[in-house]
């Protein structure tokens, strides 16, 4: 089993080998966010055109939707598994918006969006989170029942509103994956 100093090793020895991908990420970002010194002569004003933000938002519109459609095959032809199949697809269609809530940028469009700013994208996940639902409350030794029952309500409708399951778009810029992997499964995330 690898020990953490060897992790930390390895990670040093990745961002030493991915420094001038990380340099490049940030120029990419810099330009991405219109962050450009220009050189403006007195009496001018600076004017940046959003050219290269309104391409790549463009590109990611066409090439995402908002609203991935999930999909399950019925396992037999039945009314019990149709059945089935129609509830576990309401089901992912309120996990997918219940972790899009949660996330800065819908995770699919964020994850498109990293693949044209700068040319990768990963996806973390999914990732049982049990820090997401509220510990039950215990009821104090001076309180009221009615309170009490008043604060378990408000746990109990806060814990079905959570969502456990994280997915998030990782930015390319805070992960080392392997290098000598096509397709690398591991990546260390900093």
């Amino acid at each position: 089993m690898i020990t953490t100093d060897e992790i930390l090793e390895l990670k040093k020895e990745l961002i030493s080998y991915y420094q001038p991908a990380l340099t490049t990420f940030q120029a990419m970002e810099r330009l991405y966010n219109l962050d450009l010194q220009v050189k403006v002569p007195d009496g001018f004003s600076k004017y940046i055109p959003p050219t290269a933000r309104s391409i790549i938002d463009k590109a990611t519109d066409n090439l995402i939707t908002l609203n991935p459609t999930p999909h399950v095959d019925p396992r037999a032809q039945n009314e019990s598994a149709l059945k089935q199949a129609e509830t576990l697809v309401a089901f992912y269609r309120r996990l997918l918006h219940k972790i899009d809530l949660v996330n800065e940028m819908p995770v699919f469009r964020a994850a498109a969006k990293n693949l044209f700013v700068y040319g990768m994208s990963v996806i973390k996940g999914p990732l049982f989170d049990p820090s997401s639902w509220p510990d039950e409350p215990e009821q104090a030794p001076d309180e009221s029942d009615k309170d009490y029952e008043e604060r378990r309500e408000g746990w109990e409708a806060t814990r079905k509103e959570s969502c456990p399951i994280l997915i998030k778009a990782i930015d390319p810029q805070i992960i080392l994956p392997d290098p000598e992997l096509r397709n690398p499964k591991v990546f260390i995330e900093y």
